[in-house]
């Protein structure tokens, strides 16, 4: 064909073979511009069922408009019939010809990951799956740009297979197990062989091998490929879970759509420092006009004796401005995340926040001098700076006018119920006010110490002001936290609690304060529906309250109601996307729905954001036990013993490493009586002990603390009932169905 001329395309050079066609390189001499041609084989074309395989290409492709899919110019036919596709020409070289001159850098394969997965989403949402994603239907253009090609074995979602029964359509050794054992298939079998891809493209080898097909068969349908543990320091970990999940071999625990996958690997983008994804077709959404995070202000009295003070003001600015409707305020948790960044600025445009508040705050006896600014980070230009000045007594006014100030330079109005707001003095003298600051720094200490301290303060600020809502909802925070810390088991602390919760409602019915004190009482007493009625009637109150959501999740879930915690998670990292322990979030509601495999990744990247909180390495390592991942669960629960031994979660992790792996006398004496005391109040907990112990062939004492977390609130019966296989063996048991029938009446009754 070389010389030779099809309509007005002259055939310059062969590209390569397939199955159905050649490819040729050639000049449209009309256009004058190269092209590529897809020639359709003559003994092919004579197949009227390959034929119009061929042609569906044609169409499937060449409705797709993205910069990372092959454009589709025209199709015709030869003289003799022969159907061709007129392509757009790239200069470059396949993906499978850059793996052969070794295995990609991190960056590189993200870079590349991302162009591949927006290519297939696009494709996906037009009802079309490719069915052939390989290295060598990637084209890498002279700029760097990725290019997915052949889509001859696509198939739109709603056509019927045009295939012959038996016929495996496909290259072997990227197909999804469900492929491979020629059944149904949907889009879900692209994201497979994406995976697969991703694998190639960071080893040099793919994920599923053998010395012929029956070996690479098996390999993908009954094997795990080895893990990736060379790409970078606090990497692998997190690419192994993405790959894991892309290759889970039931396509319901697969990620369920490209752009779940493209997330996932956006989030190890920025984890790894290598965030260089592309925005070709996706442009980011414009930052919200009313939108501002406040930092904490710098104390900058020497020895941080009033870190209390400048705490405090953060507090009260961001309270005060969390109460201005269609204002957009990061919470607390999140501006103390990022004042820790050298420079935060580039994380605040990242989450669309307009602007940033920060400021500095001295005092000298009775003497303050407060000083802020307001930035635009999208222009890197000051709105505003203002200095104030004056006297304790004035404190109140500057936290007032402050808040005006931001109001105003955001173009907003306060309206007169904001202006009231704004003004209201809830502890009215300030000296009682400052023993309050005190108090709430001390509450963050969770140390007994602390908590004695912080009652001293109350109590003082108590006797200046007398009977107050802020003063009594911190002291009951304090006798909750002796309890909800691990601090003391005495039960007389949450009885003092719930009396201060009484006052509070007696002074004021509709207080946010006593209803969430309530609701946090009412959960370590297992009454989980009070709870549940207390923190929704606090959060009607108070939407912008993160600690209230996150409470109500861990209720839902628990319950076992994780379609009512979605929403709740939407909000609450919409106020705070960069703590860790509320970006985990998602991953309990996965646990709670029995989707183990999607709970992995957001365990794992908040263990590794803030390795220092037990309970995320915790459930990173139980969500890969349940996925069975044993090897990679030891090694998290291993890790965690060792960095931080005195964690109860720490030896409830030993306990649960040693059951899943069947080490019977090492589990058992995991399972200390100081250790089960500690945690019998914990609905969740309870769930852990009863899995150990039914893995252990223990079966009454499963049970027992199945019965117990049911006494205290777990009552997720379709989690217990089907879909925890860690409990297989203790279901057919008349003591168990006893128990699941209960729990399921329970969480049938049960209303978030």
């Amino acid at each position: 064909m070389v010389g030779e001329t099809l309509s007005h395309y002259q055939i310059l050079a062969e590209l390569g073979r397939g199955g159905m066609g050649v490819v040729y390189k050639a000049r449209d001499t009309k256009l004058d511009r190269l092209v590529a041609i897809k020639l359709m084989r003559a003994n092919v074309s004579d197949d009227p069922i390959y034929k119009q395989r061929f042609l569906r290409e044609a169409r499937a492709a060449s409705r797709l408009q993205n910069p990372h899919i092959c454009t589709i110019h025209e199709i015709a036919e030869t003289e003799d019939g022969r159907p061709f596709l007129v392509m757009a020409y790239y200069e470059g070289e396949t993906l499978a010809r850059r793996i052969l001159r070794g295995p990609l850098p991190l960056k590189e394969m993200l870079r590349l990951m991302d162009q591949l997965l927006d290519g297939l989403e696009c494709a996906h949402q037009a009802g079309i799956m490719h069915r052939d994603i390989k290295p060598a239907n990637m084209m890498i253009d002279k700029n760097g740009e990725l290019r997915i090609l052949d889509f001859g074995l696509a198939k739109p979602t709603e056509e019927t297979m045009l295939t012959d029964p038996g016929m495996i359509v496909g290259t072997l050794a990227y197909m999804a197990p469900e492929q491979a054992r020629n059944e149904e298939v949907d889009h879900r079998a692209d994201l497979w062989a994406a995976g697969t891809v991703a694998y190639e493209m960071l080893t040099g080898n793919k994920p599923f091998s053998g010395t012929n097909s029956a070996a690479i068969l098996a390999a993908i349908v009954h094997h795990e490929p080895p893990a990736i543990g060379h790409v970078g320091a606090g990497v692998p970990g997190l690419l192994d879970d993405i790959l894991r999940k892309a290759l889970a071999k039931e396509k319901h625990f697969r990620y369920q759509s490209a752009a779940d996958f493209r997330r996932d690997m956006g989030a190890l983008a920025r984890l790894s420092g290598e965030d260089t994804i592309s925005t070709v077709s996706v442009l980011p959404p414009e930052p919200v006009a009313r939108s501002v995070v406040v930092l904490p202000f710098v104390n900058q009295f020497a020895g941080g004796e009033h870190d209390y003070f400048s705490e405090g003001l953060t507090d009260e600015i961001i309270t005060a401005l969390s109460q201005v409707q269609g204002l957009r305020v990061m919470a607390r948790s999140a501006s103390n995340r990022l004042s820790s960044a050298a420079d935060p600025k580039p994380v605040i445009r990242e989450l669309n926040i307009r602007y940033l508040l920060e400021g500095t705050i001295r005092r000298r006896g009775e003497r303050l001098r407060v000083n802020a600014e307001l930035v635009d980070v999208f222009s890197e230009s000051i709105v505003w700076a203002e200095h104030y000045a004056g006297s304790m007594d004035d404190l109140f006014s500057i936290e007032e006018t402050l808040a005006g100030r931001i109001v105003e330079a955001l173009k907003g109005k306060l309206t007169p119920e904001e202006q009231k707001k704004l003004a209201r003095r809830p502890i009215p003298d300030v000296r009682a006010y400052e023993f309050y600051l005190k108090a709430r720094y001390e509450i963050l200490n969770y140390s007994r110490e602390a908590l004695e301290r912080a009652q001293q303060h109350l109590r003082a600020g108590e006797k200046i002001v007398g009977e107050n809502i802020l003063i009594l909802s911190s002291l009951g925070q304090v006798y909750w936290q002796f309890v909800n810390a691990g601090i003391s088991s005495d039960v007389s602390y949450l009885q003092k609690a719930r009396k201060c919760a009484e006052r509070i409602l007696h002074l004021d019915p509709e207080s946010v304060h006593g209803h969430r004190l309530v609701g946090l009482i009412s959960i370590h007493e297992g009454d989980m529906q009070e709870a549940a009625r207390r923190l929704k009637r606090a959060l009607d109150l108070d939407p912008n309250d993160v600690d209230t959501l996150g409470w109500l999740i861990g209720i839902c879930t628990t319950t076992g109601k994780p379609s009512a915690a979605a929403p709740l998670v939407e909000r609450l990292l919409e106020l705070d996307p960069v703590t860790p322990s509320y970006r985990y979030t998602p991953g309990l509601v996965s646990l709670s729905s029995g989707d183990f495999a999607a709970a992995v990744a957001p365990f794992c990247e908040a263990a590794r954001l803030e390795p220092s909180n037990p309970m995320s390495r915790f459930l990173h390592g139980q969500a890969l036990a349940l996925t069975g991942q044993m090897d990679e669960c030891a090694r998290v629960f291993d890790e965690l013993a060792n960095d931080l031994p005195q964690s109860s979660f720490a030896k409830l992790g030993q306990f649960y490493k040693h059951a899943v792996l069947r080490q019977r006398e090492c589990a058992l004496k995991a399972a200390t009586p100081d250790l089960k005391a500690t945690l019998s109040g914990d609905p969740y907990y309870c769930w852990n002990l009863a899995q150990g112990y039914a893995l252990l062939g223990e079966e009454q004492e499963a049970l027992h603390w199945l019965e117990r977390g049911a006494e205290v609130g777990f009552i997720n019966y379709p989690l217990l009932a089907k879909f925890d296989p860690f409990l297989e063996n203790i279901r057919s048991s008349s003591r168990c169905q006893t128990l699941l029938d209960d729990i399921e009446r329970r969480w049938k009754a049960f209303e978030v």
